[in-house]
Parts: C-alpha cells; structure tokens; sequence
C-alpha cells in the first residue's frame, strides 16, 4: 500500500546530498603557536632592519628545530623541538655572542655528518661554530680562516659553487667600503678568501638579501643579490658560474637587473617549466617575479600576476601549503595595512596566482622581516617560521588536510653532505615537478632542508630523479606517500616504507631488493646519535665486510651493499647476515645472494 509520509523528507535529504556535494574540500589552515609552544622572542635592531630565522633540525633528532636571531644584549635562540614544545638551547650549546645577528644557518662544512652553525653579525665578528658531536658548539672563526673584524655583513649563503664536494661560504656587507666576499672551503676545516679571483666583490652595493641558484640549469651554482638601491644607484646583481672558479655579471643581459629596494628573495619553479623562478621583494613600488624563460633570462611578471603588493616587503618564500604540488609564496610586510600585514598568494595550478582569505592569517598585523619554511610537527604539511622586530615571533602551523605528500632528505657522498644545491624532479600520473635545495634564503633565512613535495590525491610516486652538486644523475621508483625516503648519493633510495616518526631505540629494516644481485640496500633509523657499527656476515659468524663504523646523528639511513668482500672480491651465492651494534645492543637481519 502507498504511503506518502515515506517520501516526506526525501527533498530535503536530497537538498542535503546536492549541499554536500557542493562543498570545497578541507580547507587547510594556519594558527599561530609560537607562544603555546614555548617560543618568546622579539628582535629589536639596532643596525640593519630585522634579522633572520632557521628551520633547521640542528641536534639530528629528526624533527626541525628553530633558531632565531637576536638584537644586541642577546645570545641567539636555538630552539630544540621537544615535540610538545620549543627548549631554548644556546647557552647550553655554548653560543654566548650578545651581538646583533642577521643570518643564521646551519650547515655541514666539514662533512662530519653533524650540524655547524654559522652566524652572520652586524658591526660585529661574525662566527662559525663547529659542532663537537656532543651538544657543544665550538667557535672556530679564526682557524677556519674567516675575518675575525666587525664587518656589516647581512645576508649570507652556502652552496658548492666549484662542485669539489665542500660547501663554500658567500658573505654581503651592507658598507659600500666593504664589498662582498666569497670563501672557499679547503677541504681541511680552512677557508681561503677567493673574491678577487672570482670576481664577486659587487662593490658600491647595498645588499639585504643573496642566495645561490642554478638559474640556468649548468649544474654550477650562480648567485643572485638583492641590493638596496635606496642607498646607492645599483640594482640586482646576477652572478654567472663559469665552471672555473670565476663568475660573470650578467644581470642585465639575463634581465635579471631589477631597479628598487630590494630585500628579500624566493625561487623556486611556480609554474613547472624545469627552471627556478625569483619573486624579490620591495618597498611600495611594487615587488618583483623574475619568470625564468629557459633561455638564459628573466621577464618580470608580477605586475600581470597582481603579485606585486605595494607595501614594504621583506622576507618571502615559496610554499605548497596545500600540497597540490603546485608552490604557492608567503611574503613578509612590516609597513602598510593595519587589518593584515602578511600576503600570501594560492597558485591557481595554471601559472596564476589568487590572494588568500580565510586561511588563518587574516588578523597578522606584526612587522614581519624573516621567513622559514619547515615541519615542525612531522605533519607532511609545511609550517611557516617568522621572525617580527618590535613584535613577538610567530609560529604558523599548518593544519594539514587530505591531500598526499612525500618528504625527501638528501645525503651527498661524492657531493657536499648537505647535498646544498641539489635539483630534483618528481614524476607521478604524468605530472611532473621541481624541488631545489639552498642554504641561505628569503631574507637572512634558512629553510628545512628536508624536502615536502604535494602529490595530490595520488597514491604512489612513480619517480625522484636527483641531479647532484657532482653531476651525477640518480634516479629512484616507485615511493608510498606520506613517509620519509632518504636519498644518499650512488646507492638510491634509502628506508622505503619507514614511518615519519622515529621510534626510540634503534631499528633494523629488512634488506631490498631481497633476494638480490648485485647490490642490496640496508635501512636502518637511530632515535638519539650513536657509536653504530653496521657488517655483513657469513652463516658461519665470519665478518665479510663492515660497511659503517663511526658515530651518526639520529635520523633514517641506509647504507648499500655491493655483494663485495672487504678486498673487493665477488661474493659467492648464499645466505648472509647483516649486523647491527650500538653498545650492548644488537640487530640482525638475513638476505640471499643469487648470482
């Protein structure tokens, strides 16, 4: 029999479905947690404006710490990720400076595999800091050969400009009467001051902001200055890398030369062409996007995108916050709207940007110089650091939503440690983007240098191809999504299958491919820095060969096995042991050899 009171409600659960169905996927969010999370710092400068900030894990734990830089009075804050919160560790770790700090990096100069800092000082000696391995920081400035006299050094950079494996130091100096300096790391903990020969000295300048760039895909790391023209009448400056140790301005003829108050520098590929692009910032006039042709040269498109803002404008990075795979820009403001200071642009997916509302930074009114880009949380989402003058310090956590992601570490062998200067290509569904690596960024900023790039809703990444600082081209297949992959140089990918967060103790992961011929790869992940030693045995308990012996931070590792004796020889068929021993504890795991 029909019942009409059974259809009563079925417009609106049909109204109901159509609603839904309607509805924009999770949006994804900031809040800022500095103050929940144990961070209290305000800078105050009393030279140059604003100072920089790091998101870097210095202490190898696996979760990014934050290091801001400080006003005059005041060592530098070293904040140590508790997870839960923020630990300030620089007297600990013996940074007692109570000048005014610009930049802070983090970086492996001597390829120890442990953290060095360095600290860029206004109208002071600025410092390099020697990681000793026990939570101690030595100040090795005058034997590492680098200047010991108050400088006006700003903005500094790392990367391997000659491609020998060591990362070299590129310092700015705010006085006309110091020009900029290069040093070039010797390889044995020395530096050696190779400006004029190079021919990097950009005199008369102002800089506020520099960082090295392969801008036209050579493989040799060029650099590119952001200067003050407000103090003088020069503009940018692009340096070329010749490949010889000497670089070649060529600013105008790569359309490089932007005229204004430049400050603070992003790159990155925005519109996934395969070559880094630079959004530079300025004053009211108009910030800058440096769209990278290919060819060797740059058109400003900002003015077309409406990117260009029109307040002061300071620090500015390249983000995917949303992990579309598509890189969105934060840009730093410290003058001009009372209602929200900061600007943040969501790429569009099509090479156009639109402004953001109502992601979580719409009340931001501090005066914001520096930005970092880091993953404070272990999220898979990226988090924003920055650093304000007069106002607190902020901590932008991204709420994280539905899409996928991958995080990447790199670990050069034949290239520097760091692997600083590493380009990378990601393919997945016939998409296909590009990640670079830098130390020294924005403005007087660093960030993490673990790599998060968006998939999307894909469920697996068919490839990563690492183009090394060496020259060397490595590609791995087939990586899960939402886990960390370390890349060491000429052995592949590292720890498949290995979860974000690192457990305490340690563990051993099973050997891949097993069974194998000719080489195998053993991953393994340390919660603390250890004393490890890591062989390969025969079934009868005779060592054939040790491939690690030596002290590591904690974090993901893997280490390749040739099937190779400790003379070189072949190994025959058969079963094997590999071994690993921290102390009184020990970890085994058996594989196949099949020739």
């Amino acid at each position: 029999m029909f019942n009409p009171y059974q259809f009563k409600f079925l417009p609106a659960f049909l109204a109901i479905l159509l609603l839904t169905s309607l509805l924009p996927a999770q949006q994804v969010t900031f809040s800022n947690v500095a103050a929940q999370m144990g961070i209290q710092h305000i800078y105050q400068h009393s030279g140059v404006w604003g100072g920089g900030v790091s998101f870097c894990d210095f202490d190898g734990d696996g979760r990014d710490d934050l290091t801001f830089a400080s006003k005059v009075g005041e060592y530098i804050y070293c904040y140590r990720n508790e997870t839960s919160q923020f630990l300030n560790m620089a007297a600990q770790m013996n940074i007692t400076d109570p000048y005014e700090s610009q930049s802070v990096l983090w970086v492996d100069y001597d390829n120890d595999g442990d953290k060095d800092l360095f600290v860029a000082n206004f109208a002071a000696s600025s410092k390099l800091y020697r990681n000793e391995g026990n939570g101690l920081l030595q100040d090795m400035t005058g034997p590492a050969g680098l200047p010991t006299a108050a400088l006006t050094v700003s903005a500094a950079c790392w990367a391997d400009y000659d491609n020998d494996g060591y990362l070299d130091l590129y310092l700015t100096n705010r006085s006309p009467l110091q020009p900029n300096r290069l040093f070039r790391n010797q390889g044995d903990g020395t530096f050696a001051d190779v400006t004029t020969i190079a021919g990097v000295d950009d005199t008369n300048q102002a800089p506020l902001a520099v960082s090295f760039i392969d801008y036209d895909n050579d493989g040799w790391q060029d650099i590119y200055i952001a200067n003050d023209r407000g103090m003088f009448n020069g503009g940018n400056t692009l340096f070329r890398n010749n490949g010889d140790g000497t670089f070649s301005d060529v600013t105008a003829a790569a359309g490089a030369d932007l005229r204004f108050d430049a400050m603070g520098i992003a790159i990155g590929d925005y519109d996934n062409n395969g070559y880094l692009d630079i959004y530079v910032t300025n004053n009211p006039a108009g910030n800058g996007l440096l769209h990278n042709n290919g060819d060797g040269t740059f058109t400003d498109v900002a003015g077309p995108l409406g990117m260009t803002v029109g307040r002061v404008c300071w620090g500015t990075s390249f983000i995917d916050y949303d992990n579309d795979s598509d890189l969105d820009l934060y840009v730093c403001v410290s003058e001009g709207s009372t209602s929200q200071k900061s600007e943040f642009f969501i790429n569009n997916g099509d090479a156009t940007f639109t402004p953001a509302v109502g992601i979580g930074m719409d009340g931001d009114t501090y005066s914001s110089f520096a930005s970092a880009i880091g993953d404070f949380d272990n999220n898979g989402y990226s988090d924003i650091a920055v650093l304000n003058e007069g106002d607190p310090s902020v901590l932008w956590k991204n709420s994280g939503g539905s899409n996928n992601w991958i995080k990447l570490t790199l670990e050069g062998t034949v290239s520097n440690r760091d692997a600083v200067g590493s380009r990378v290509e990601i393919h997945w569904q016939g998409q296909k983007v590009l990640r670079s690596t830098h130390c020294g960024i924005s403005y007087l900023s660093q960030d993490s240098p673990v790599l998060i790039v968006g998939v999307g809703a894909a469920t697996a990444v068919d490839s990563v191809t690492v183009i090394w600082p060496s020259g060397s081209r490595e590609t791995v297949y087939n990586l899960p999504v939402n886990q960390r992959t370390h890349i060491l140089e000429n052995s592949g990918a590292q720890g498949l299958g290995i979860p974000e967060t690192i457990p305490g103790g340690i563990m051993l992961y099973q050997n891949y491919p097993n069974p194998f011929n000719p080489a195998t790869v053993i991953s393994y992940q340390l919660s603390v820095a250890s004393e490890i030693e890591l062989g390969i045995f025969d079934v009868t308990g005779r060592l054939i060969r040790t491939l690690v012996n030596s002290r590591q931070p904690a974090g993901f590792y893997a280490v390749g096995w040739d099937g190779r004796d400790a003379r070189g020889v072949p190994a025959a068929s058969g079963v094997y042991l590999y071994r690993l021993e921290s102390g009184r504890t020990a970890h085994s795991g058996k594989m196949i050899l099949l020739r």
